[in-house]
């Protein structure tokens, strides 16, 4: 029959991607954002319209934990991506509850990157060791080979002071691109990325392999498009969407890739005084390491930014 895994992560097109690529094993493989499996356990509750904080983080899991209290139903496995967005407290003991054997003997995996990609809450580093002290769980691996940048990508990112954990290998082969900053000065970001566009569709990238990310979505450079043909060319992300150059947040982004990446309205990623990282400097690596092959990053003045 086979093991019954709940692949569980954070972003919902990260899910949505997922599910479409794990087509063939939905039989044994559920994959579902942490919402998602909540509200589908959680049976008659009703989302609220401008829900608080409070609904997600208190009410939905609570009512999830009681429907698995009273109908208990496990998984073999349990698989966590985006672990640095799930180990938050609440979550701890809706994951005991839906692995066989729970978290202390259950089979589970966490995969998550709690060093330089914590860009919801910031003390997920803390929670891991606590849930690895509590649960006993056994082994813990870092990965420090970069699988899917280029080496160009790669050393951008190793040379910056922000990034706690560097990089020691990159598994891609060179391609010879190396990251590109684009400066506006006294022009607009809208003309910026406007003349990227109109060079990237010159050099013939198609327009699904060029992703424009930002940390707003409705509010970014993209989203605001005043002029043609980019106005009508520039589509909000969806997945498996062609013929149009595509732009996210890079909330909504995290997980996923594509070819070119072009950044946008981070207005810096200097260190802060007290050395200590920021959310732009995890926003930034971010959506630089969404790129595959080409990352493009548009900034008002490279001085100011670095």
């Amino acid at each position: 029959m086979g093991r019954q895994v709940l692949f569980l992560c954070f972003n919902n097109k990260l899910s949505e991607w997922l599910n479409h690529e794990m087509e063939p094993l939905k039989k044994h493989v559920r994959t579902s954002t942490i919402h998602r499996y909540m509200l589908d356990l959680a049976h008659g509750i009703t989302i609220p319209k401008d829900p608080p904080r409070e609904f997600w983080d208190v009410e939905l899991p609570e009512a999830a934990m009681t429907t698995l209290l009273e109908n208990p139903h496990t998984f073999d496995e349990l698989i966590v991506d985006e672990a640095q967005d799930l180990l938050a407290t609440r979550y701890w003991d809706l994951m005991d509850l839906s692995l066989q054997g729970g978290l202390t003997k259950g089979r589970c995996r966490f995969f998550g990157d709690f060093a330089n990609q914590e860009i919801y809450e910031t003390s997920q580093m803390t929670n891991l060791k606590i849930i690895n002290q509590l649960y006993d769980l056994e082994t813990s691996f870092t990965l420090t080979n970069n699988c899917r940048n280029t080496p160009e990508i790669t050393s951008l990112l190793n040379g910056l002071s922000i990034i706690k954990e560097k990089y020691r290998k990159t598994l891609r082969p060179t391609n010879g691109i190396v990251p590109q900053f684009v400066e506006y000065g006294q022009n607009t970001a809208e003309g910026a990325l406007t003349e990227v566009l109109d060079n990237l569709t010159a050099q013939g990238y198609p327009p699904e392999t060029i992703m424009v990310l930002s940390p707003h979505n409705t509010r970014s450079t993209a989203a605001a498009m005043s002029q043609e043909p980019w106005k009508s060319h520039l589509k909000s992300f969806k997945i498996n969407q062609k013929g149009y150059v595509q732009y996210s947040s890079i909330y909504a982004f995290k997980g996923l890739e594509s070819p070119v990446v072009i950044v946008t309205d981070i207005p810096t990623i200097k260190p802060d005084p007290n050395g200590k990282s920021n959310k732009h400097h995890a926003l930034f690596y971010t959506a630089v390491t969404r790129a595959i092959e080409r990352v493009i990053i548009i900034v008002p003045s490279y001085k100011g930014f670095m």
